[in-house]
């Protein structure tokens, strides 16, 4: 079973009325034989000279079950058979967000939506932070992070620690081929904490300011590292967890 794509160009703005387009089609229509290859389809358009500087790729759809032993064949539609019977259901639907890389071969879709939980330290106060977040993608390779950290331990015996720390983020996220991909951003939160010491009790209300970097590895293990400040002192936080994205 082939499952394949071919397509004018990558990431790249291409016109309607496109010499790809122009030249596929003269392709298609000249043919003599009865059934053409995609590849020798693909060797015809490819030599495609365009002021748009786009470059023809032809590559295998993701998740597909495409058989790499395989090739996609057109058949000549005889004469006698109308357009309008020919079976537009059989044709596989490339997912919506397909990336295609300079290869040629198309890549799975980044997945900028998500909801995780995830564990880590600040090696200091809070010892232990436990994180229930998620994304949403509000543009293009981007994503905006609502989470929660909650700050279980003090990495102390001699004081009492728990801390509460909405915050929100914004990052932008570079996929990878199979799966995950790693990202870089900023943004911000409210820290409440309240700590017991020798009997007594302190308080402490600040917002603060996150700049973060993380990798997520196969859209489900997500590390990363948060550098927060209040602009009189700086903390740290290094987590991992699970992320499911989609």
């Amino acid at each position: 079973m082939s499952r394949q794509i071919l397509t004018s160009g990558a990431s790249e703005e291409v016109p309607d009325r496109s010499d790809f387009a122009r030249r596929l089609k003269n392709s298609l229509r000249s043919e003599k034989r009865t059934c053409i290859d995609v590849y020798d389809l693909y060797n015809v358009v490819r030599h495609v000279e365009t002021s748009w500087s786009t470059q023809p790729l032809l590559g295998s759809i993701p998740n597909s079950q495409h058989d790499a032993r395989g090739s996609f064949m057109f058949y000549k539609k005889p004469d006698n058979i109308d357009s309008q019977s020919v079976d537009q259901a059989a044709r596989p639907q490339i997912p919506r967000g397909t990336q295609i890389n300079n290869t040629g071969f198309t890549t799975d879709p980044a997945r900028f939506w998500s909801v995780g939980v995830s564990m880590g330290s600040s090696f200091s106060a809070p010892w232990l932070i436990g994180t229930v977040h998620g994304t949403i993608a509000p543009f293009r390779n981007s994503f905006l992070e609502i989470g929660l950290d909650a700050g279980l331990a003090s990495g102390s015996p001699k004081f009492d620690y728990y801390s509460l720390y909405p915050f929100l983020n914004y990052a932008f996220f570079m996929a990878f081929r199979n799966g995950g991909g790693w990202y870089i951003g900023t943004g911000g939160g409210y820290m409440y904490a309240q700590y017991q010491y020798l009997d007594r009790k302190f308080l402490v209300n600040i917002a603060a300011m996150n700049f973060l970097v993380g990798v997520n590895l196969w859209n489900m293990l997500d590390i990363s590292y948060t550098l927060r400040t209040d602009f009189n002192e700086v903390s740290n936080k290094i987590s991992i967890g699970y992320v499911k994205r989609f």
